[in-house]
């Protein structure tokens, strides 16, 4: 009897900071991915901290898996002490908002004079917060990082809750020029239909992979 060699799978595990205001819907995305869209939540529950979820992503024409531990950061400012020691050690990280709150897309990034102020009113748009997600959670990674290697936080921008089209207040065009000046990719999705859930996670997953496979061509080089 011929025996089949078994393929042992790469697992790469990488830890994920979910950030953003409160109600902008970060619980539910996770639970959606997680879940495949079989677990959105009907009601609505604060996020005490942080919860873990995770999501196990197989990457296309590779053996390789990378799981995803999901750091459903709470968007109250008072928990920043507790969540602090958690996002250290990620990977990479999600900054969401919610279409149809202004203050939830004026807190992703940190305000530089006059400049981004500027930027949000060529939108009409007049609500921010002084708060920024996006920047601390940079920070906090980048102090954390005991090797000091100065990696750049891989991360995308995610505009939540595209189905309410009728309550929608940050147009589209706002959230890519935001991304583009962060130099990030932005995305937008639904929760509630589990639409555009996946891609944003898939497509850190896939440049997570790429940095693992460029790093084990490194170490080849030099073996």
């Amino acid at each position: 009897m011929e025996l089949k060699s078994l393929e042992i799978p790469n697992i790469l595990r990488a830890k994920v900071a979910v950030v953003g205001e409160s109600k902008v819907g970060k619980t539910a995305l996770c639970q959606q991915l997680a879940s495949d869209g079989t677990n959105y939540p009907k009601n609505y529950l604060m996020t005490h901290g942080a919860g873990v979820h995770v999501k196990a992503i197989n990457i296309p024409d590779t053996n390789d898996c990378v799981e995803m531990y999901l750091l459903d950061s709470s968007g109250k400012e008072l928990y920043t002490p507790i969540l602090e020691p958690l996002w250290k050690g990620s990977a990479m990280f999600v900054a969401v908002y919610n279409v149809c709150d202004e203050a939830s897309f004026g807190s992703v990034v940190k305000v530089r004079g006059s400049i981004f102020i500027s930027f949000l009113e060529s939108y009409s748009l007049t609500r921010y917060d002084t708060f920024q997600w996006i920047e601390h959670v940079t920070r906090v990674v980048k102090d954390g990082d005991e090797k000091k290697t100065d990696r750049k936080l891989m991360g995308v921008l995610i505009a939540n809750k595209s189905d309410l089209g009728d309550r929608r207040v940050v147009p589209p065009k706002a959230g890519s020029d935001l991304a583009q000046q962060l130099g990030l990719l932005y995305f937008e999705c639904s929760n509630k239909d589990y639409s555009g859930v996946e891609e944003p996670f898939f497509y850190l997953a896939s440049e997570y992979h790429k940095q693992f496979e460029e790093k084990s061509d490194q170490i080849g080089n030099f073996a």
